[in-house]
């Protein structure tokens, strides 16, 4: 059960926000939605460093505010290759997805950072 909606994608953002983002990672796009029963942050990244500093780093800052990690998913696109590869925490009632693209030339990307709701 969620507060109305609004105030959800309110508290997605702070949570957002509270995160101290990977130094070297330029922003390329943030976006915050709000559709229907369903709130979304979501925020792509791009960085030179390899994908387990990446990782290691995250770890490390999520944890400090309470995430923890749940488990490594690989989503496939429609044509049934690989599309990406994602690191899914919780918190309380709210999911966090460090995602990595598997093509960053083509999808302009390195990783990207998402929190929705579960």
């Amino acid at each position: 059960s969620h507060p109305p909606n609004d105030s959800f994608e309110k508290a997605l953002n702070i949570e957002f926000n509270q995160l101290q983002q990977l130094q070297t990672a330029v922003v390329v796009e943030k976006k915050s939605a709000n559709k229907g029963t369903y709130s979304s942050v979501h925020a792509h990244y791009i960085t030179k460093q390899s994908k387990d500093e990446i990782i290691k780093y995250y770890e490390s800052e999520l944890k400090k505010h309470g995430w923890k990690f749940v488990e490594k998913e690989f989503v496939k696109s429609i044509y049934g290759e690989l599309a990406e590869e994602r690191y899914k925490f919780i918190k309380d009632d709210k999911k966090l997805f460090l995602s990595f693209s598997q093509n960053p030339v083509e999808a302009e990307y390195t990783f990207s950072i998402s929190l929705g709701g579960h």
